[in-house]
Formats: structure tokens, C-alpha cells, sequence
């Protein structure tokens, strides 16, 4: 148990230290799906549709983000300082990863891979035959 509280106080100082002090809840919290994906697809500079193809390649199809979402999600992550424009052509816009959002990705990951270690561990015990056993 120990590990675990060591882990989520590093991920915590993380955070603290991307947002100014504020909380893991008030900043981060959980990222949705796509604005996840937006960041990681911001670790090499890209405009929206280079994004949002990335992103459909990537998931093979199971997030499919539409201009209005991404350009949504992209107006949120520039607010919180965690992307900016690199350059700007007419009205396509090269965005890339800030310090900040690549720190986000980082706590985001270990958020994920704590889930993902928490669902291995529950389920280990898990079998078809204990599942059907339990009351409905």
C-alpha cells in the first residue's frame, strides 16, 4: 500500500507543479479520451486535420473526432496552456505540446496504468463461474 500512496504523491506533486498548487481534482482530474489523444498527438507539431487523422489511425477507427470537437478540445487545451501555435499559414494553425501539457501527459499515463494494474489485480480472481454465482 505504501507504493501506492508514494506513486499518487509523485503524480500529485506533478500536477501541483504544472498547475501553480492547484489540485490534481481541479486541473486534471480525468482527462477525456480525445483531449488525451489531442496531447499525445502533440508530442510532434501538427494542424487539426493531421490531429484528427492520427488520432482515427491510431485508435484504429474508435475515435473519430469531428472539426467542431477538435477544435473545441483545441480552444480548452490552449486556455489551460498545456498546447500553443508553433506557426500559423493563413488559417491553418501548427500546434504543439507545451512543458505543461507534456507533464499532464505524463501524470495521465500513470493515472491510466494505475487503472489498468488495479483491473488485472481484480479481475485476476475473477472467473466465469464466481461472476454467475453472485446475486443479480
Amino acid at each position: 500500500m505504501g507504493l501506492f500512496f508514494h506513486a499518487l504523491q509523485l503524480i500529485s506533486n506533478h500536477v501541483s507543479f504544472i498547475s501553480g498548487g492547484d489540485t490534481l481534482r481541479n486541473d486534471t482530474s480525468v482527462l477525456t479520451e480525445s483531449t488525451y489523444y489531442v496531447l499525445l498527438s502533440l508530442t510532434t507539431p501538427k494542424h487539426g486535420y493531421a490531429m484528427m487523422q492520427q488520432i482515427e489511425q491510431l485508435t484504429d477507427g474508435r475515435v473519430r473526432m469531428g472539426p467542431g470537437t477538435m477544435y473545441g478540445v483545441l480552444k480548452n487545451l490552449l486556455e489551460k496552456g498545456w498546447i500553443k501555435i508553433v506557426e500559423e499559414a493563413g488559417r491553418q494553425k501548427i500546434y504543439g505540446l507545451t512543458k505543461s501539457g507534456y507533464e499532464v501527459c505524463l501524470a495521465e499515463r500513470a493515472r491510466l496504468s494505475q487503472v489498468l494494474q488495479h483491473a488485472n489485480d481484480l479481475l485476476k480472481g475473477a472467473t466465469d463461474e464466481k461472476i454467475q454465482t453472485l446475486p443479480k
